[in-house]
């Protein structure tokens, strides 16, 4: 029998799912390099970005280089600090469950794709939107049955909703419990209240493969994410697949080595 994924690679339907993505301006050269590559892969793709504290003038500076949408969502002292001192901040773990949440109860397609900052999208996304749009999963992501610590069982990198009822009721849980969390040391807030949200609505999950979406540094998968622990970049994987980074005015400094 197919999987979901090989049977949408049989299909001539094209599915109209929009990718969002979002982070503090620290990630701004990362985002870039996102768009960048989802411009280049998949070219008919409409792309929203939450754009966490960041100023007027990044935000149009990138409005002159990406067809994108970009959304300016103010954020905290803390969180301002936190980009000041280009360190991580686990609040802004809830205002990416904020900003999943908005981007689908705002959808009149039949789902949504989130991917994280500091990745790479290294080939079309064709078969994941045609396994949201087909409606027979409510959530796509990545789930690492080998864990035996809740907050490290699935991994939210990459993260697909189809406009379903139970996904909206899903990441309506979510958001509530996030709001309250504080985390694995002061991390982990995403992924250890989606396990309980999980557990308690019991979606129906599609989860992602390792040539879908990589934690361990496979350079073909259609989504690269970074990692501390995998030597390659984005950038270098983008360089592999000969995806080229489009150049945007004054970039800060990044949090992370792109």
């Amino acid at each position: 029998m197919l999987s979901p994924v090989s049977m949408a690679e049989s299909s001539n339907e094209w599915a109209d799912v929009p990718i969002s993505t979002g982070g503090t301006r620290n990630y701004a050269k990362f985002i870039n390099l996102l768009l960048s590559s989802i411009s280049q892969t998949n070219p008919n793709v409409k792309c929203r970005v939450f754009c966490y504290g960041w100023e007027k003038e990044l935000i149009d500076s990138f409005k002159r280089v990406h067809e994108a949408r970009f959304v300016d969502v103010p954020v905290d002292i803390g969180i301002q600090n936190s980009v000041k001192s280009n360190s991580r901040s686990g609040e802004v773990l809830k205002l990416k469950i904020q900003s999943i949440r908005k981007s689908l109860e705002e959808a009149t397609e039949s789902g949504i794709l989130w991917i994280d900052a500091d990745s790479v999208v290294t080939r079309s996304l064709q078969p994941l939107f045609s396994v949201i749009a087909s409606g027979e999963y409510d959530i796509l992501c990545t789930r690492r049955k080998h864990r035996k610590r809740s907050h490290l069982i699935f991994a939210l990198g990459a993260m697909g909703l189809s406009n379903t009822i139970t996904a909206k009721c899903f990441i309506n849980n979510l958001e509530k419990r996030i709001e309250k969390s504080s985390g694995i040391d002061g991390w982990f807030q995403d992924q250890l209240e989606f396990h309980d949200a999980f557990m308690e609505v019991k979606p129906r999950l599609y989860p992602l493969g390792r040539e879908e979406h990589t934690l361990k540094g496979v350079v073909d998968s259609m989504i690269y994410a970074r990692r501390e622990t995998v030597d390659l970049t984005p950038m270098e994987v983008a360089k592999y697949h000969r995806i080229d980074c489009k150049e945007v005015e004054n970039l800060p400094d990044s949090i992370y080595p792109l």
